[in-house]
């Protein structure tokens, strides 16, 4: 499943027409948190949120169809640059700063600057905090 959601991500983002949108030239052809699925030590919805962490810059894959998905679990508008900056916002505020350099550096960039245990909670307290936004604008 994890790859699977990885190799739609990746079309999406390369076939994005958008002047904004980011090439992803220079990531690998398998994302490292993708390689922890593989291995067992990451489990596949963490992963998967992790993908969902990197559409809080609009600039990446802006027409990825789980855009779509996310407005509708969350509340914030992934399909815009405002609702991405609103998302990060909740994170920032809910979870602080430490958790979003943490998302950033593994999601983004592929950097590990914590276990994988402490990486899988922030990332499940992301979705909860997402969730429960969702919920009180409902």
């Amino acid at each position: 499943m994890a790859q699977a959601y990885w190799r739609d991500f990746v079309l999406s983002a390369h076939s994005s027409k958008e002047p904004r949108g980011l090439s992803l030239n220079g990531w690998p052809a398998v994302h490292p948190l993708l390689n922890l699925v593989k291995l067992a030590k990451m489990d596949a919805d963490s992963f998967i949120i992790a993908l969902y962490w990197i559409c809080t810059d609009f600039a990446i894959a802006p027409r990825w169809k789980s855009r779509e998905y996310l407005t509708r679990v969350t509340g914030f508008d992934f399909c815009a640059p405002a609702g991405c900056l609103a998302a990060r916002g909740l994170a920032y505020d809910q979870l602080g700063i430490e958790c979003v350099k943490t998302l950033d550096g593994a999601a983004l960039r592929g950097e590990f600057r914590t276990d994988v245990s402490t990486l899988s909670d922030y990332l499940g307290a992301l979705w909860q905090a997402w969730c429960n936004h969702a919920t009180s604008t409902s």
